[in-house]
C-alpha cells in the first residue's frame, strides 16, 4: 500500500504506471489513478512516498524517467537529463518534469 501523508491531508494511492532511474534501485516514479506523480523510495528512513507532483487531470498511465547511460551527450548535460521524467495521462496529455526542481511540470503537450 502506498499512501502519502503530510501535515495537512493522507491519502491512499493506486498505482498505474512505474518507472526506476538508471542506476537506482532504491527511488522509482510512479504515476497514480488521481493524476499525480510520485517519487518512491523503497527502503531506508524516508521510505515511501516522498515527493508528489500534481499536474494532470486524469489517471496516469505512463511514467519513464530519462535514461543517463547514453554516451551521446557531455557529462554535465548528462546530469541535467537524469532528473528529466514523462508522464502520460488518460487527460490526452504528456507531460515534462524537473523532479530536481520543479514540482509542476516544465512542459505540457
Amino acid at each position: 500500500d502506498l499512501k502519502y501523508e503530510s501535515s495537512k491531508s493522507r491519502r491512499e494511492l493506486a498505482v498505474m504506471s512505474l518507472s526506476f532511474t538508471d542506476g537506482d534501485t532504491n527511488t522509482l516514479y510512479v504515476g497514480a489513478e488521481d493524476g499525480a506523480v510520485c517519487q518512491v523510495h523503497i527502503h531506508g528512513q524516508k521510505s515511501g512516498i516522498t515527493e508528489m507532483f500534481e499536474g494532470h487531470e486524469g489517471p496516469v498511465t505512463g511514467v519513464h524517467m530519462h535514461p543517463t547511460t547514453d554516451t551521446q551527450f557531455s557529462l554535465t548535460q548528462s546530469d541535467a537529463m537524469k532528473s528529466l521524467a514523462l508522464s502520460a495521462s488518460f487527460d490526452w496529455s504528456v507531460k515534462l518534469w524537473d523532479v530536481k526542481q520543479h514540482r509542476h511540470p516544465i512542459l505540457s503537450f
